[in-house]
């Protein structure tokens, strides 16, 4: 059974190869805030 909290939902993705990337990109930001960071700049690049 999944529990839902609030309007979180929790996912499991699979970075693989990309994982070093981002790592190196994010720093010390905490890879859920940066991944939300980068999808809200994908939407807003794609939808232009």
């Amino acid at each position: 059974m999944q529990v839902k909290r609030d309007n979180s939902d929790r996912k499991q993705i699979r970075f693989g190869e990309l994982l070093e990337q981002i790592d190196e990109a994010r720093g010390k930001t905490p890879l859920a805030t940066w991944v939300k960071q980068a999808c809200k700049e994908k939407l807003n690049r794609d939808s232009k």
